[in-house]
């Protein structure tokens, strides 16, 4: 997940938070139990531990188009 959400982020115009929902959505989706959704969800780092390295990620790859 967390190699797609990076690519994702530098990648696509939406912002680092919507895919890390989508990614999120996706890897939920896949998983049978509640039991298998805890477990997931108590290995899932939060957005606001990855959200400096996906910004930054992002604008160093954003295109600065001139004025």
């Amino acid at each position: 997940m967390n190699e797609n959400l990076k690519q994702r982020c530098s990648n696509e115009e939406m912002g680092p938070s919507k895919a890390f929902e989508d990614e999120l959505n996706k890897l939920f989706k896949k998983l049978l139990t509640s039991c298998d959704n805890d477990e997931v969800a108590s290995l899932i780092p939060q957005f606001r531990s990855l959200k400096h390295g996906l910004q930054k990620r992002r604008n160093r790859t954003h295109k600065y188009y001139p004025i």
